[in-house]
């Protein structure tokens, strides 16, 4: 059984990179793992439903995959190049900041059992117009769409995703320890990630006072 650290990564409307991450445990090569997960990732991105309310200025443009170590550093790496955008050029991009955010959950209540993805790119389009930055509920289904047929692709390529723990913890989970994921949900919730916004400098206009 190997261990595998996965990479997506591509550019925001603005321009900035964005990024995403997970680990797998599989019995298959590394150039192998990589056409899974990156299969997998360019064929979420390319579903129409879903790229219908991302920016045509957002793209994926490349997955990785690398062998972990025993401390689950990257030893070596196989890459792929994507050039996946959103299908919308019409409506107003959001923010850097703002995501749909998806969670994996372990089959334990701990605050280290569970693990986020923040997912970029959205236009207005994908939000409920009435100001308390909730998601279109045709949105929140699209994401659950890829999403499921994201953990299957996965399995099918003999992938399991799992939630790495990198330091111990008080309730016993020891440092570089793994999970398996059992579910996974989709908040209808705008969330900020707040390090995507701290990539842009504002430009500060003086006020005549």
């Amino acid at each position: 059984m190997t261990f595998f650290l996965h990479k997506a990564s591509g550019l925001l409307a603005s321009g900035q990179p964005w990024s995403f991450s997970m680990v797998t445990s599989g019995s298959v090569s590394e150039a192998s793992a990589e056409t899974t997960w990156g299969g997998a990732i360019a064929a979420m991105y390319g579903t129409a439903g879903w790229a219908s309310y991302l920016s045509a200025n957002f793209s994926l443009t490349e997955t990785s995959t690398s062998t972990a170590s025993a401390s689950f550093k990257q030893t070596t790496i196989t890459r792929t190049t994507h050039a996946v955008a959103g299908t919308n050029n019409t409506a107003g991009v959001l923010p850097d900041h703002d995501a749909m955010v998806v969670t994996f959950r372990t089959g334990t209540a701990t605050k280290s059992s569970h693990g986020r993805w923040y997912l970029p790119g959205w236009t207005s389009d994908a939000l409920v117009i009435n100001g308390t930055g909730i998601w279109l509920a045709a949105a929140v289904t699209e994401t659950k769409t890829v999403m499921g047929t994201f953990k299957a692709s996965m399995a099918t390529g003999g992938l399991t995703p799992l939630l790495l723990t990198r330091k111990a913890t008080i309730g016993g989970l020891p440092a570089d320890s793994t999970q398996t994921l059992t579910a996974a949900d989709v908040s209808n919730k705008v969330a900020v990630q707040t390090r995507r916004g701290d990539k842009v400098a504002p430009a500060r206009t003086a006020i005549v006072w």
